[in-house]
């Protein structure tokens, strides 16, 4: 009878030691949710007591191709938020509003007197609970 080689060993080959793969897996997925939370909460933010007669009405200042204008789109959307929209590469008279409340980029938000540049979640969702609160 003949040794057997190293590969064909009778005894069991140990177990592997280290970390399951599975808990790599929930490491990664918890580190991509601390990332995107502001994204998160963004979307699935509790609601929003929207009153026109306290906040005023809201116009958005956008453009078709803007990221940012599509995610606060989707605010107003998702918290039924009533909005105008004014974009402001196809609408002619649009220049002109755009740059009276001070527009250099988009997404320009208005509610009421106040003027939101840029996706600001928190800040757009204070003005529309608050109205003139600071």
């Amino acid at each position: 009878m003949s040794d057997p080689s190293p590969d064909q060993s009778s005894e069991p080959t140990p177990a592997r030691s280290g970390t399951p793969l599975w808990h790599w897996g929930v490491i990664a997925a918890a580190f991509i949710v601390v990332l995107n939370f502001a994204s998160i909460r963004d979307t699935v933010g509790g609601p929003i007591d929207y009153d026109a007669n306290v906040a005023g009405d809201v116009t958005l200042y956008s453009t078709t191709w803007c990221g940012y204008c599509k995610k606060v789109r989707n605010m107003f959307a998702h918290h039924d938020i009533p909005f105008k929209e004014i974009d402001v590469e196809k609408d002619p008279g649009a220049a002109r509003a755009f740059q009276q409340v001070g527009g250099r980029g988009v997404p320009v938000v208005t509610i009421g007197d106040r003027v939101v540049h840029g996706f600001n979640y928190s800040r757009l969702r204070k003005l529309l609970e608050c109205g003139d609160c600071t």
